[in-house]
């Protein structure tokens, strides 16, 4: 999983961005929350806002592609931003994200049905990324 990404990466990262750490007030965006900020491959902060999207889609709507045109808009607009396509490792790292929003379901009993789920997710995506891959 881990071979696309790339190890050179020097950009800010917050590396815990997710929907709950962004303020909306009009025209204005906040981030809340920078004490894990550093360097990084800013494909993951997406991965991971991807990532979080999908599990609280599977929360609030009972499927995990519910919001899917929403991850799709976040991955095209951060992509076209940077100036490249940063697809395969979002992907990477959403994947990563919701392997590990298969033990946080494990933590709470509201989000135990949702475990095996996750992980038929997750094997699913790796699954692809193997046959891609081949």
């Amino acid at each position: 999983l881990a071979i696309g990404l790339p190890s050179d990466c020097s950009h800010g990262i917050h590396r815990d961005f997710y929907p709950d750490q962004v303020l909306i007030h009009g025209p204005r965006l906040y981030l809340l929350d920078l004490d894990l900020y550093t360097t990084g491959d800013p494909a993951l902060d997406i991965g991971n806002f991807r990532g979080h999207i999908i599990e609280q889609s599977l929360r609030s709507f009972g499927r995990p592609d519910a919001l899917s045109a929403r991850e799709l808009a976040l991955s095209e607009q951060y992509s076209d931003l940077a100036g490249r396509d940063l697809g395969p490792s979002i992907d990477s790292y959403t994947t990563l994200t919701l392997a590990r929003h298969i033990a946080i379901s494990t933590l709470f009993s509201e989000r135990r049905h949702l475990t095996e789920i996750l992980m038929g997710i997750c094997e699913d995506r790796l699954g692809k990324r193997s046959i891609v891959g081949t």
